[in-house]
């Protein structure tokens, strides 16, 4: 017998990220706690992060599921040196999602763009 799911219960689960992501953030590595995300000492890993609203967070067309994309952001101040390889959301002081990002050593002081990224919940199978 086949599977199927209406594609407003995918988005439920993303709408949690939609509304309560509130910070994206460049990291050292990653994270597995909020205070891993938000923190510069040793064992934490922000490096950059820019402030999200609800409307920086679109649902866009999936081959298969539903998919939640965040907006680019240009031009983020860069605020410690290290080299990046991860992005986390944070919101309410909950680490929401990390995710893996292009491998770049990043310089205090300079800015670093994020490009459109998405989440996506499959349809099931």
């Amino acid at each position: 017998m086949a599977k199927w799911s209406s594609d407003e219960v995918m988005k439920q689960g993303l709408n949690y990220v939609k509304t309560t992501a509130a910070t994206m953030i460049a990291c050292a590595s990653q994270a597995t706690t909020y205070a891993n995300a938000v923190g510069t000492a040793a064992n934490q890993y922000r490096l950059a992060d820019v402030a999200m609203a609800s409307t920086d967070y679109a649902y866009t067309t999936a081959t298969s599921g539903v998919r939640l994309t965040a907006t680019a952001k240009a031009g983020v101040t860069i605020d410690v040196s290290d080299a990046f390889n991860h992005v986390a959301l944070v919101g309410s002081g909950t680490l929401i999602y990390v995710t893996t990002g292009t491998s770049e050593f990043l310089t205090a002081g300079g800015d670093v763009d994020f490009p459109a990224w998405g989440i996506r919940i499959a349809d099931p199978t």
